[in-house]
């Protein structure tokens, strides 16, 4: 039982479903679809780094394809992310 309220909260915008979440020292990073409610068929990725601390977006990027359920991996100042559409991406510096 959590006995105190979340230190943060964010509400991520309509459409949006997360899939993956990672856990890093400073940030949090969430992915997943953007999913168009008056068109199923219309649907597209992301992956938003909010501060660990405050849960202020740092950077959000935006995909051709939803995130896969677990598709990202956090290395070093890198994720690596994968699609439904069998891609693979590496973003960071």
């Amino acid at each position: 039982k959590l006995s105190k309220p979340a230190d943060w909260s964010v509400q991520l915008p309509e459409g949006y479903q997360v899939t993956s979440l990672v856990i890093c020292a400073n940030a949090v990073i969430a992915g997943g679809g953007v999913y168009d409610t008056t068109d199923p068929a219309t649907k597209t990725g992301f992956v938003i780094v909010l501060s660990r601390e405050t849960g202020e977006k740092i950077v959000e990027h935006a995909f051709s394809a939803p995130v896969v359920f677990g598709g990202v991996a956090a290395l070093d100042k890198r994720i690596c992310v994968a699609l439904e559409s069998s891609s693979v991406c590496m973003l960071g510096e």
